[in-house]
């Protein structure tokens, strides 16, 4: 399982590398990863995909400024959250892949 500092870390170097593309890149990679059954993978790369934007949106930082609300990351970046989730043996990438994919229509992954 990939930790959530080398999601961050690689998703840094690859806006690094591809600056805005990073995101259409890592969105690439986990279609890929779908369609080849990686079903982790894919969720890898959606994460990948999200950190991205957020490095190359400053106000989709931990608070979105227009709402003064909270990110789905920064939720799940709460010590409390991580405790609960852990305790429930819920993965935090599968977590947001179900989310991801509720938010979004039926035919994109991530």
């Amino acid at each position: 399982m990939t930790s959530e500092h080398d999601i961050r870390r690689f998703a840094a170097a690859l806006v690094g590398a591809h600056g805005i593309k990073a995101i259409d890149l890592a969105r690439a990679r986990a279609r890929d990863s779908s369609a080849a059954g990686d079903i982790r993978g894919a969720v890898t790369w959606c994460a990948i995909a999200e950190r991205a934007s957020e490095i190359l949106d400053p106000d989709a930082g931990p608070y979105k400024a227009a709402t003064g609300e909270a990110t789905l990351s920064a939720i799940l970046d709460d010590p409390l959250t991580h405790a609960i989730m852990k305790s429930d043996h819920v993965d935090r990438r599968e977590l947001e892949a179900i989310i991801a994919r509720a938010r979004k229509p039926a035919n994109q992954l991530c």
